[in-house]
């Protein structure tokens, strides 16, 4: 019988970093700026100290170094790659973890990296990959320290299952999509709101196990704090069949209605495992012109997913404010 998911790749071997530093949330410890011994969660509690990384000045001054384990990677173990560099799973202390190795540490790049720790580093919710550091290497290496999730991104598992024969069920897909939308129901309720700008099925993972999956919301790279004042921002990242119409407009001003919109094109992909409008086969900017018009995925290609259909329709609604928030979504598919 076929199963929609993977086990996770067993790695043996671990390549040591070296020694290092660890930046993780601050941990409690003993006395008035007196070293504990005891370790919390992994992670050798010591005495708080301000938290720095040469080249990086504007990450949150609230973080704590810490002395870590070892932390190890096994070379072989390609987790991902992208534009920002390659994600690897690794070994600190008695657990696995995800390692992103950051590449483009261009002032961009730190720009990047800079606003995904402010992001993340105060998370903590069940449906958001959980932030463990940042680890700064001797050679300047910087690379973000993530809990591992073991079954790959979204997008792995569903063009897993069809090439397989065995696509995701309609209770599989309402309990990802539910994990989904309490992840980015949390991320707008945080205080400024956070923006993901960049939500699809390639940036969720999928945890838990086979039997009772977890979507985890992840890569925040692009994500924004949401300024009270509604200004508008001179650029907008992202990828761009995800994004809305009004992203398209002059300047741009991100709302929370962004990522619903990009929540109801990612229910596209989870239910029938096709990337938006590959069919047009028309060039991108074409294709952009089509969705200012009101073109969208064929929703006849949901059927099966009836619940989903109709909700994924609603979050793709032209006018923002037509489309539900995902406290809302959250309600509806409880």
């Amino acid at each position: 019988e076929h199963e929609p998911f993977l086990a996770p790749r067993p790695s043996s071997t671990y390549a040591k970093l070296g020694s290092s530093s660890i930046m993780a949330p601050p941990v409690a410890c003993d006395g008035a700026g007196a070293s504990s011994s005891s370790t919390v969660s992994g992670w050798a509690c010591t005495a708080p100290k301000k938290a720095h990384i040469s080249g990086l000045p504007g990450l949150p001054s609230s973080l704590a170094v810490v002395a870590s384990d070892a932390l190890v990677i096994d070379p072989d173990a390609v987790l991902g790659r992208g534009g920002f560099g390659v994600v690897y799973k690794g070994r600190m202390g008695e657990r696995d973890v995800a390692v992103k190795r950051i590449i483009d540490m261009t002032p961009a790049g730190r720009e990047d990296l800079e606003r995904e720790v402010k992001a993340m580093y105060k998370l903590k919710h069940a449906n958001i990959v959980a932030f463990l550091g940042v680890f700064d290497a001797s050679d300047d290496t910087v690379m973000i320290v993530m809990e591992f999730v073991p079954f790959g991104s979204l997008r792995h598992v569903v063009d897993q299952g069809y090439e397989i024969g065995s696509p995701l069920d309609v209770a599989t897909c309402l309990s990802l999509a539910l994990g989904i939308a309490r992840g980015m129901a949390y991320l707008h309720a945080c205080e400024p709101p956070i923006l993901h700008m960049d939500l699809k099925a390639l940036n969720v993972l999928v945890g838990g196990t086979r039997d009772a999956p977890v979507a985890k919301v992840s890569d925040f790279g692009l994500a924004r704090m949401l300024a009270t004042s509604g200004a508008a921002t001179t650029s907008v990242g992202g990828t761009m069949v995800f994004m809305p119409p009004e992203a398209m407009a002059t300047p741009p001003r991100p709302r929370r209605a962004w990522d619903v919109y990009a929540f109801g094109i990612t229910l596209f992909e989870l239910t029938t495992g096709r990337w938006p409008y590959m069919g047009l086969g028309l060039p991108l900017m074409f294709i952009m012109h089509l969705i200012a018009n009101g073109h969208r995925p064929s929703v006849d290609a949901m059927d099966g997913h009836p619940v989903l259909q109709a909700l994924a329709q609603r979050c793709w609604t032209h006018e923002p404010s037509d489309r539900p928030t995902f406290e809302a979504i959250v309600a509806e598919l409880e």
